[in-house]
């Protein structure tokens, strides 16, 4: 996008065009290697500070436009052209600079929109990619618990907290027999089971290792069915789980335990719910594994 904007005709050729920002890193050049290295010291030292200049150093013609966030667009034509024929030199000067001037406004205009909308679509990107788990592609912990705890302070009141936390039963032999590949095939795939299995309104995340969570909101009124979802899509998750990895369930007995917890204080936090629903899962270990157990309640 950029590129076509200096698709200029032919008599500009030789003519080098950079935006750089307000620090003077080349953010754009028609030199390609340019691009994110700082404006040549010659360059840089005829920049001013604001509005539209022309220079003549003792190589090049320079003409700066500076745009309204502190950038700047840069056009640099080595005299060596523009004095090519001495009985021109004057006119092919005020051309140069009437022409730059011109197309410098126009382009700085178009660069600006053009730049400022690409720029806040790569952040979004940038900050969706930030909040992933390279491995997983859900949630990582960082993200996961920023979501969490501000879905706890924004929550209505009759609104209550439900979180799972669930790991791999049996991860460590995988990893030593198979190798660390084949772990985080393990790992990735628990992932995928996991986005499929829970609807949009739960938040999912991998806290770490082959530990993962999921976290939603209830209210009273849906308590038992709230309950008796997270009980069916563990059970059949487990299942999946168990057949997709059915070699290291045979060879290991790998298979997939989760504790879960119910709150309805008013102060509920990541820490209280994270805690309880980790305490659940140790019961889920401590009794078998390859199994669902609820905070202060027997097991499933």
């Amino acid at each position: 996008e950029l590129e076509s904007v200096f698709d200029f005709p032919e008599e500009l050729q030789g003519m080098t065009i950079r935006l750089a920002d307000s620090e003077n890193r080349v953010l754009f050049s028609t030199e390609q290697e340019e691009i994110g290295a700082a404006v040549p010291e010659e360059i840089a030292a005829s920049l001013g500070d604001n509005g539209t200049r022309s220079t003549l150093t003792h190589k090049n013609l320079i003409t700066t436009d500076f745009c309204s966030n502190g950038w700047k667009v840069i056009c640099t034509i080595p005299l060596k052209i523009i004095m090519k024929d001495r009985d021109s030199a004057v006119f092919y000067t005020i051309v140069f600079s009437l022409i730059s001037v011109g197309i410098f406004l126009l382009i700085s205009f178009l660069l600006f929109r053009m730049i400022s909308k690409s720029l806040n679509v790569l952040f979004d990107k940038l900050s969706e990619k930030a909040e992933l788990d390279r491995l997983s592609g859900l949630l990582n912990k960082i993200a996961y618990e920023e979501q969490v705890t501000e879905l706890l302070n924004q929550r209505a009141d009759d609104e209550h907290a439900l979180m799972v936390v669930l790991d791999v039963d049996r991860f460590k032999p995988i990893n030593d027999n198979l190798g660390h590949a084949r772990g985080d095939e393990v790992i990735a795939g628990l992932g995928r089971m996991l986005d499929a299995s829970f609807s949009e309104r739960y938040l999912i995340g991998r806290i770490g290792g082959d530990e993962f969570s999921v976290f939603t909101l209830y209210t009273a009124e849906n308590r038992v069915d709230m309950r008796q979802g997270v009980d069916r899509i563990l059970a059949e998750l487990r299942q999946k789980f168990i057949t997709e990895f059915k070699k290291e369930n045979e060879s290991f007995g790998t298979s997939m335990s989760a504790g879960v917890v119910l709150m309805e204080e008013e102060k509920d936090t990541f820490d209280k719910l994270y805690k309880k629903a980790d305490r659940a899962l140790y019961t889920s270990k401590e009794n078998g594994k390859g199994r669902t157990s609820w905070y202060g309640e027997v097991n499933r």
